[in-house]
């Protein structure tokens, strides 16, 4: 248990980390308009962290009546198999995510899609009233990172804003 919690620690930490520090002059992040002059503002923040042994017993106990009513088909094909729970854990984390970074939860969870593309990057598609009060907020567009340690699946989002709007997080 201790060990857990210092990975959670470790996990929290480094996140906290990335979000505070500016990209240094010449990195990849810069070169790709973060931190940059014309980059996107950052409307919102998400971070969740999910106990992968959660969503197994879930599995267990409520099997497809309980994922039917979080995930769509297409997550559900794209979590089939022997790692299905930390599968889920990482896209529930990731759903979780991006309510907090949209700093709402306005409509049901299928209508926030985490689906994996043909590239291997997880994406989040925003569907009904979660893509309204995206539009309303001005989110131009949504950065998702997923990633699993052990019994622990975490997920980061980040809200961006079209550039100069602004609503957008000014730097400090």
């Amino acid at each position: 248990m201790q060990r857990r919690n210092q990975a959670q620690a470790q996990i929290e930490g480094a996140a906290a980390s990335l979000v505070a520090a500016p990209a240094p002059a010449g990195t990849r992040a810069k070169e790709k308009g973060v931190g940059g002059k014309n980059n996107q503002g950052m409307l919102g923040i998400g971070l969740d962290v999910v106990r992968v042994g959660r969503w197994r017993r879930l599995l267990r106990r409520y099997g497809e009546r309980i994922i039917s009513r979080l995930f769509t088909p297409e997550e559900l094909d794209q979590c089939r198999g022997r790692r299905a729970a930390e599968r889920l854990a990482g896209r529930w984390a990731a759903k979780e995510a991006v309510a907090k970074a949209l700093g709402c939860r306005p409509g049901p969870w299928r209508d926030v899609v985490v689906l994996r593309g043909r590239d291997g990057v997880p994406r989040a598609v925003l569907r009904g009233a979660w893509e309204r009060a995206a539009r309303e907020r001005g989110v131009r567009s949504l950065r998702i990172s997923l990633s699993h340690e052990e019994d622990v699946a975490v997920a980061v989002a980040l809200a961006l804003a079209e550039p100069g709007d602004t609503r957008a997080v000014k730097e400090q």
